[in-house]
């Protein structure tokens, strides 16, 4: 049975093999794939800038140490912190009543010489009046004048010590020498005031400056009433310099720039300030975005450049070295083996490796 069944089966399988190979013949091979990148023409420039950021601290435009110029009791203090005050306002009082008493004992003294100036003079008179018709002596006429010469003389040394008083007094008065706010009071009503020992803290109000201290090679770029970007208290706005100091100081050797503050709230007293300055780096070199950047060997970095190739729309991915000059929002200053409109990859650098054929993204368009 089986052997009649073997020659029914040879041309059934010989027409399955036909049917494959005509199917087979008939297919078309699937054209290659190869992956798009963006690039960018590298532009080369002559230079390059690097924000720099310098830190001062803001100042009242006058600040003071108030105390008393004399010892004494201090019987009243008429201001505390904060309180603001205008110029000449009393801010504290010494015990003054002695100096009083002394003032009073002085006008007391000076009624008495004036009175008996007074009569000096009258007796002086009446003598001139009597020797003229030759009932007195000349002597007399002398003693009288020279009375009233020391009386004279008694006089002007009362007003001295008076008007010594009176200053003495003024100075039992502590006042203000300009507008401002107090920032500090040291003593209290009751304390004993010495000469030199400090009352308040006075700052000027309204007038505030910063001090930044900056390099000298960055100096040349700030010039006095030229207009410079700060930030303070997180926030950025403008202001002017208003002095540059031509001296250098020996421990931070950098030169004070002093900076009129805006009337802002946050330009007070001891808050810190940064002062963008602006350097320009005479270096040429290429930006290109961070992205661009792929490490390299040694803490080298390396970018992709497209290479084209004859005769096809591919391009094979080349990886040159580069050195890593500067780098800031985003973007990084390079130089190295990189030439003037080069497509370097921008993006994606994770999906392509060195001497792959690649194709160039529509996207890619204009520099970095």
């Amino acid at each position: 049975m089986y052997k009649l069944a073997k020659p029914l089966l040879l041309p059934f399988i010989l027409a399955v093999v036909a049917l494959l190979s005509g199917c087979e013949s008939g297919e078309v091979s699937p054209e290659p794939y190869f992956h798009q990148v963006v690039a960018k023409p590298a532009v080369q420039v002559p230079e390059y800038t690097i924000d720099r950021y310098f830190v001062g601290q803001v100042q009242a435009r006058q600040r003071a140490e108030l105390g008393f110029e004399v010892a004494g009791t201090i019987e009243q203090v008429m201001v505390d912190e904060g309180d603001r005050v205008s110029q000449g306002q009393v801010l504290a009082q010494l015990d003054n009543r002695l100096l009083n008493a002394e003032i009073a004992e002085i006008e007391a003294s000076g009624d008495d010489i004036n009175a008996r100036l007074d009569l000096a003079k009258l007796k002086l008179k009446r003598e001139r009046e009597l020797n003229s018709k030759g009932y007195a002596a000349e002597q007399r006429i002398d003693e009288l004048m020279a009375e009233i010469a020391s009386l004279n003389a008694q006089l002007m040394s009362l007003k001295a010590r008076q008007a010594s008083a009176e200053t003495m007094l003024s100075k039992h008065q502590l006042v203000a020498p300009y507008a401002g706010e107090i920032a500090y009071r040291y003593s209290d009503s009751g304390s004993i005031a010495q000469p030199g020992h400090i009352i308040f803290r006075l700052l000027e109000q309204g007038q505030e400056e910063a001090r930044v201290g900056v390099p000298t090679r960055l100096v040349s770029a700030l010039s006095v009433g030229a207009p410079v970007v700060i930030q303070v208290a997180g926030k950025d706005m403008q202001a002017k310099v208003m002095a540059i100091a031509t001296n250098v100081d020996a421990m931070t050797r950098t030169s004070s720039v002093r900076i009129a503050m805006p009337a802002v709230p946050e330009a007070v007293d001891g808050e810190m300030v940064y002062l963008h300055v602006p350097e320009r780096i005479q270096q040429p070199g290429f930006w290109l975005t961070d992205s661009s950047l792929a490490s390299g060997v040694r803490g080298m970095w390396n970018v992709y450049v497209l290479v084209p190739q004859a005769g096809s729309d591919l391009y094979t991915i080349e990886a040159r070295s580069i050195e890593l000059l500067y780098m800031a929002d985003g973007r990084a200053f390079v130089k190295g083996a990189i030439n003037q409109g080069e497509p370097v990859i921008s993006a994606g650098l994770h999906r392509v490796v060195p001497g792959l054929s690649v194709r160039l993204s529509s996207a890619s368009s204009g520099a970095q």
